[in-house]
């Protein structure tokens, strides 16, 4: 029986911080500088930023673990379903008079700059090496055995 892979993965968990601490930095300074409305505005772009894309890589990080043949084509059908659940989000909430919409807007566009800035430096510091350290066509893992190992000149 195989153990069930956490909820967040590690590749979800440093863009998730970024994203979030960007999301309550825009919130406070949506509050301290335009009031309530930017407060809210603010709150609601993180929760959408975050909610959107930690749905998003929650799938395509399940979709890769079980069929990793489907992957491009379920990624590109989560990033349409974003952009028009978005669509949609941003056109119900366009008269709202409780909500700065200009506040809503900086969190989202700000929290898609960092969660990508932070999805990069994560891949960055964890990625899988692409070459075995020693390996070579007749020895793919790496290991000196005295079979690969050159002859002594004598």
């Amino acid at each position: 029986m195989s153990t069930p892979a956490p909820a967040f993965s590690p590749s979800m968990r440093f863009p998730l911080i970024v994203t979030a601490g960007v999301g309550i930095v825009m919130t406070i300074l949506g509050a301290v500088t335009r009031g309530s409305s930017a407060f809210l505005g603010g709150l609601l772009g993180a929760i959408v930023i975050v909610a959107f894309f930690g749905i998003g890589q929650f799938v395509i990080s399940r979709v890769l673990e079980r069929n990793p043949q489907i992957a491009m084509t379920t990624a590109l059908l989560v990033y349409v379903v974003q952009v028009l659940v978005l669509l949609v989000l941003l056109l119900a909430l366009r008269d709202a008079s409780w909500l700065d919409g200009r506040w809503f807007g900086f969190t989202i566009f700000f929290g898609v700059i960092a969660w990508t800035f932070a999805s990069v430096v994560d891949y960055m510091r964890n990625r899988p090496p692409t070459v075995v350290p020693g390996s070579s066509p007749g020895n793919p893992q790496g290991v000196d055995t005295p079979a690969n190992q050159p002859p002594y000149d004598q």
